[in-house]
């Protein structure tokens, strides 16, 4: 009978061990593959809007800043504007005093 050469089962060398073992980090660490694969595409994001640029604003020009910052603050803007229709708009019988309590039992 004759040993396949590429069984990897009974194989002694350091290749075969590490053919073996190849992907047991990534089975074992799912979300820890998953972070640094954003952060890979965050660096990409961030190494393509280094660049300067300016934007009109009415009557104000803000210029030579860069996109990313643009781009930061547009992000905490926008935030900042959901958080305050959330509290305004969504939960208005907190506001009020009103309970979950009271509005479900009379």
């Amino acid at each position: 009978m004759e040993t396949d050469p590429y069984d990897t089962r009974h194989s002694s060398s350091p290749l075969g061990r590490t053919a073996r073992g190849a992907g047991g980090w990534l089975r074992r660490h799912p979300l820890g593959a998953l972070q640094i694969l954003l952060l890979i595409l965050v660096l990409i994001v961030i190494a393509q809007n280094l660049e300067t640029t300016s934007i009109d604003v009415l009557f104000w020009t803000l210029a030579s800043l860069p996109k990313l910052v643009l781009i930061l603050i547009s992000m905490v803007v926008g935030a900042l504007v959901w958080e305050g229709l959330r509290r305004k708009l969504l939960k208005p019988d907190r506001a009020r005093g009103a309970t979950v309590t009271s509005r479900t039992h009379p």
